[in-house]
């Protein structure tokens, strides 16, 4: 079963002209890089790896970039089982 990690903020103003909202990312809490663009003030993460993430949200237009928003932290997705093993025993 797939996982889906829904960013929702609240939209700028229309008088601000936001073109589109940059997603930033970390794992580590201390290196954000760019994740994505959205349109609307929404984001979708579709299968993200194991660990626990941490975002930011700002708001671009013609002039340039708004400030980040709070880091928003996300739900820590267990990494694969590992260490499986097999047992025949026999009666």
């Amino acid at each position: 079963m797939p996982i889906t990690i829904k960013l929702d903020w609240t939209a700028a103003p229309a008088a601000e002209a936001v073109s589109k909202y940059e997603v930033f990312e970390s794992k580590d809490g201390a290196a954000f890089a760019k994740k994505g663009d959205a349109p609307t003030n929404t984001y979708t993460i579709l299968n993200p790896l194991a660990g626990i993430y941490r975002w930011q949200v700002r708001s671009v237009n013609f002039v340039g970039n708004g400030a980040f928003s709070d880091i928003v932290f996300g739900p820590a997705v267990p990494g694969a089982v590992t260490d499986v093993t097999v047992t025949v025993t026999q009666s």
